[in-house]
């Protein structure tokens, strides 16, 4: 079933966070939170593992970071606006999260020798 953003059903009060107009800080927080996880802190952080393994991946993996970052402040608003204003511009940095999902379960994966798995909670 494809998302009701793809099929231009979403609505802005079906955003989570809309309410409070947090929605994007929302996807951002979870956005720095994995990114602290991969980057660690000490040298004590997943890229340690990633670089000694394979530093090309590494560099991608960073640069899926900055590009989901960059496309989530690019909005400019909370998601539940942007849905109804610029919906182009969603699609862009969902586009890039979910290039990120990706680079993580497929390449981070295969230079760890792991097998990750990601679970959303709305069953999409």
């Amino acid at each position: 079933m494809p998302h009701a953003h793809a099929r231009k059903r979403l609505r802005g009060s079906e955003v989570h966070g809309a309410a409070s107009g947090t929605s994007t800080e929302l996807v951002l927080a979870q956005l720095v939170a994995t990114e602290r996880l991969y980057l660690g802190t000490h040298e004590l952080g997943l890229h340690v593992l990633t670089r000694a393994a394979a530093p090309a991946i590494d560099d991608r993996v960073r640069a899926r970071f900055d590009k989901a970052r960059a496309r989530l402040a690019a909005l400019g608003r909370p998601l539940e606006q942007a849905v109804v204003a610029d919906r182009a511009q969603v699609v862009d940095a969902f586009r890039a999260l979910k290039e990120l999902e990706a680079a993580l379960q497929v390449d981070l994966a295969s230079a760890l020798g792991v097998t990750m798995t990601f679970t959303t909670g709305d069953g999409d």
